[in-house]
């Protein structure tokens, strides 16, 4: 978060001295709203007060959410605090930076300052900071629509971030979280499903174990279920029960709802015996399942009636909650009234009264919403909570815009702010399961090589000299390794994580969902470029078509000619890197030019008065017109990128947008308008015809961005560190428009990983002298590179 670094920077006015206390409580408490009267955000209005001297008020009217503001200062003061001497409250496992130290107070509650809000009235209220919650700027709902997104994706990588959360707060996310391990049915969440605490929790892991449905949970199934709690027991012998039914009959219990069910359905398909099989009692709770899911594949009226009545079978709670869940899966407004008598019935379980709040989102009719906002602040927490997700859902559902989902943020699922967070659409995925496809959570990735054609990551590739070429990877890939390629007369580069992580991504673009925007991130020299390129030629050996941009920077800083656009007044045209820009999409999609020609233009083109593409000509044409006419190239890119967004929806081709230095779409340009300013990016045609790239109003298709700190840093300016996470360097403008997004991180060099090149170096001779050679100078080389990829090239070049 950018707020927790910038302590150092912040007006010392902001803050209170032990020695004014006094003097700042008798003061007039307008002063803080007269203070920074150009500042619009009323976040501002508070102060901050070691423990115990301040006054508090009866009575909080304010949200108790601790701002990005307040949480940036109190850790900036905090941390000064530490600095100078202060006692630490937290036991510290290694810790020396205060600021960290002031994060790890913070986390577990324990930092002693006061905050003090000032109202509008003139008063204000004094808040300790371990009574406000941490989490405001990241909505339960926003989180939900990242966690589906995770689920959808279903890889290693995902599994591991939802597993990081279930120490969160929120007993319903972690409900969900574990809900959605076990729809993943990914292996590797076994560990984390095994150590989850609450009954509420525990219940759904228990579930999320019989989903995966590997032998060796059998365990602890059995354990679990003689568990005190009977919803935990009652799950676990379910869970047992379907774990032995795979492994008899070889068959999976998935259903016509792309969901993983904890039963098979009956055999039988008459409404009337089966409705009975449901409220029979004396029945085990597996059969009672099994009728259940019946009824909700038979999906009639009739038939949901029926399973509405086993809400009011009073046995088992676990049982009321499956039935309420199946409901929200039908989204029958039939059952209304029996979902809303549970909610309303103030003595019923939780874990019942909130799958009913939820099952009443996805119905999202008029009678739905307004039983959901009477609850929203109802005492349970996992209520009102669950009706906050609710009417966000009955909301999407109620949205004729298709991107309703996506003109909201969605930063984070976990308490690590630049983590995975990705853009498909919002979905009510526990529900009606809008991923339509079962994504592989193998991570090869598929590359040409003389020894194997697929790699996991730590592993060498070749590229073949000729496809380089085609994708014009000389120009693209960094300088130096450029020509250390062209010494060695090959292409061969690391397969990283990173590289896996995109490729796991591009496997779940699908024409049914918006276009999947990823971010690479990370340190100068970890291999941002690098990655981008792997992923290009990704895209080629997929018969993707690929929009890729050198460089965003060359759009803003290197422009060599302009001239005002004759299409939108005041903007201004680029010829010449117009041109560059369709010459490098003819030659990188010389592998799909066929298809590409086969594509057909959906209106007229009047570039001139004289010059024209007609309605039903191939798209192609609108490349030739601009690189033989470059006064119209800038014209032609806008309309090229219309086009393949177009088609691309349509399911005629897959689109991989490749932008190295994104961040400078959002960044300074040197270009200058007649009265000697300069232009914002939103004036050049160029830029804003990548904007519309990015922007995920299309769908079948995968925007890669990098974020480049050269865009902010000052090569001259030797003391000041620049951040590289994306919020820093897309600005915010930036991150609102590509977020949500899911962002990798690109990292140094693992020592195997270091190795690696170093063998490879050593084999091809790229290292020449003995030193380098030896045992001592293999470490040599990676401590003083720090195990920075760059560093770790450029002193092999010169060794």
């Amino acid at each position: 978060m950018a707020d927790d670094d910038d302590y150092q920077d912040m007006d010392n006015d902001d803050f209170v001295d032990d020695n004014d206390m006094e003097d700042v409580i008798e003061e007039d408490p307008q002063r803080a709203d007269n203070e920074d009267e150009d500042d619009d955000n009323v976040d501002e209005n508070f102060e901050l007060f070691d423990q115990g001297k301040a006054v508090p008020t009866s009575e909080h009217v304010t949200t108790p959410f601790m701002t990005k503001y307040e949480r940036a200062r109190v850790l900036g003061t905090r941390a000064l605090q530490i600095a100078m001497g202060a006692p630490v409250m937290v036991e510290l496992e290694g810790e020396t930076d205060p600021l960290e130290i002031a994060r790890k107070e913070l986390k577990q509650r324990r930092i002693p300052i006061i905050i003090r809000r000032y109202l509008p009235d003139g008063s204000y209220e004094d808040w300790p900071t371990e009574q406000l919650q941490l989490a405001d700027w990241r909505p339960l709902k926003a989180r939900f629509r990242a966690l589906f997104i995770l689920r959808n994706i279903g890889c290693d990588r995902s599994v591991e971030w939802i597993g990081k959360c279930l120490n969160d707060e929120s007993a319903l996310l972690k409900h969900e979280l574990a809900y959605c391990l076990g729809q993943m049915q990914n292996k590797s969440a076994i560990p984390t499903l095994q150590t989850t605490p609450e009954p509420m929790v525990r219940h759904e892991a228990g579930e999320a174990l019989g989903a995966i449905a590997d032998p060796s949970v059998k365990e602890v199934l059995r354990k679990y279920a003689q568990d005190p709690c009977p919803e935990v027991s009652e799950t676990c012998q379910i869970a047992l029960g379907r774990v032995e039914w795979v492994e008899n009959s070889g068959k999976d219990t998935n259903s016509p709802y792309d969901s993983v069910d904890p039963t098979p359905s009956a055999s039988i398909s008459d409404v009337g015996e089966l409705a009975a099989t449901l409220v029979n009692v004396s029945l085990p709770l597996f059969d009672r399942y099994r009728a259940m899911f019946s009824l909700r594949n038979i999906n009639t009226d009739e038939s949901i009636k029926a399973l509405a009545q086993g809400l009011y079978c009073e046995d088992s709670a676990l049982f009321r909650h499956e039935i309420a869940y199946v409901l929200g899966q039908v989204q029958s407004p039939v059952a209304i009234k029996e979902l809303k008598d549970r909610l309303l019935l103030p003595t019923e379980n939780c874990m019942v009264r909130h799958e009913c709040a939820e099952a009443l989102g996805a119905i999202a009719n008029e009678e739905c919403t307004d039983i959901l906002k009477q609850y929203v602040n109802d005492e349970e927490r996992v209520v009102r909570e669950s009706c906050e997700v609710a009417l966000d859902m009955a909301e999407y559902e109620n949205s004729s815009d298709l991107q309703y989902a996506h003109k909201r943020f969605l930063k984070c699922l976990s308490t690590f702010r630049m983590k995975p967070f990705g853009r498909l659409a919002y979905t009510t995925a526990r529900r009606i399961g809008t991923c339509k496809r079962n994504v592989t959570t193998s991570r090869h990735f598929c590359v040409e090589s003389n020894v194997q054609t697929s790699v996991e990551p730590g592993t060498l590739y070749e590229m073949d000299l000729a496809v380089a070429k085609q994708l014009n990877m000389k120009t693209h890939l960094p300088s130096q390794l450029a020509k250390q390629m062209d010494t060695l007369g090959e292409i061969v580069t690391l397969v990283r994580e990173p590289t896996a992580e995109v490729a796991s991504c591009m496997r779940v673009v699908d024409k049914h969902l918006p276009n999947l925007r990823l971010v690479l991130w990370g340190a100068f020299g970890t291999g941002k470029t690098v990655t981008l390129n792997q992923a290009v030629h990704h895209a080629y050996k997929n018969n993707w078509a690929i929009v890729n941009l050198r460089s965003a920077m060359e759009l803003t800083r290197r422009v060599k000619e302009i001239e005002m656009s004759s299409y939108v007044a005041g903007r201004i045209n680029d010829p010449s890197n117009a041109v560059a820009i369709l010459q490098n999409f003819k030659q990188q999609n010389h592998h799909v030019w066929k298809t590409l020609t086969d594509l057909l233009t959906e209106k007229d083109y009047e570039w001139s008065k004289s010059e024209r593409t007609l309605k039903g000509k191939p798209i192609t044409e609108i490349v030739e017109m601009g690189i033989s006419a470059p006064f119209l190239a800038s014209d032609c890119v806008g309309a090229l990128f219309r086009e393949l967004r177009r088609h691309a929806k349509n399911d005629k081709l897959k689109v991989l947008v490749a932008i190295d230095d994104a961040n400078s779409l959002w960044g300074k340009t040197l270009v200058k308008r007649a009265d000697r300013t300069y232009a914002p990016p939103s004036d050049l045609t160029l830029v804003v015809h990548f904007r519309r790239m990015i922007a995920n109003d299309w769908t079948n298709g995968c925007v890669l961005m990098v974020a480049d700190k050269k865009e902010v840093a000052d090569a001259r300016d030797e003391l000041e560190v620049s951040r590289h996470t994306p919020l820093e360097l897309f600005g915010e403008e930036g991150f609102e428009f590509i977020e949500p997004f899911v962002p990798i991180e690109t990292s140094n060099y693992t020592e195997s990983e270091a190795d690696k090149i170093y063998n490879y170096y050593v084999s091809k001779n790229w290292l020449a002298s003995k030193a380098a050679r030896s045992e001592e100078g293999r470490k040599q080389l990676m401590y003083l590179s720090a195990f920075n990829p760059y560093y770790y090239e450029r002193l092999c070049a010169f060794n």
